[in-house]
């Protein structure tokens, strides 16, 4: 005879922030989602370095390297997104919205990672006409992640 599944709490593996759910718990609706996500829903980060850092066990230089890799990386990957989006290539745009959404994930870049993320669901779909916006998004954010990794790297 075959043991029944045990519910773990997501947050003991790391997965998800804090609260208390277990697997078995009801699902969050759209409303409630504010209280079990607070900064996934009302401000995520544009990047924490202070948390990529650690991550890097401190080393600066490595920091640094990362970031330089990140604006080399982005600019490229931006452009095939940019010309996927206009082809209507929902395997493309799924593609680069994902290595998108692992090079923001580095920095903690909620905002770039969300948006990112957001258009790879939506490719995934295959909700073209969604596509443009979702582009927008990205680009804003991958932008604005840039433009504090600029600010921020200065400091150190």
């Amino acid at each position: 005879m075959t043991s029944p599944v045990v519910a773990q709490p997501l947050h003991e593996a790391g997965h998800f922030p804090t609260n208390g759910a277990l697997y078995n718990e009801p699902v969050p609706t759209p409303s409630s989602h504010s209280q079990v996500f607070p900064s996934v829903i009302s401000s995520p980060s544009i990047c924490d370095l202070p948390a990529a850092l650690a991550r890097m066990a401190g080393d600066v230089e490595l920091l640094k390297k990362i970031a330089e890799f990140f604006r080399e990386d982005s600019v490229q990957i931006m452009e095939a997104l940019r010309q996927a989006v206009i082809d209507g290539d929902m395997k493309g745009i799924e593609h680069a919205s994902h290595s998108l959404k692992g090079l923001a994930a580095h920095f903690n870049g909620e905002a770039a990672v969300l948006a990112a993320a957001r258009l790879e669901q939506i490719a995934a779909s295959g909700d073209l006409a969604q596509t443009a916006s979702g582009f927008a998004k990205v680009e804003e954010e991958i932008s604005r992640l840039d433009a504090a990794l600029t600010n921020e790297l200065a400091k150190l």
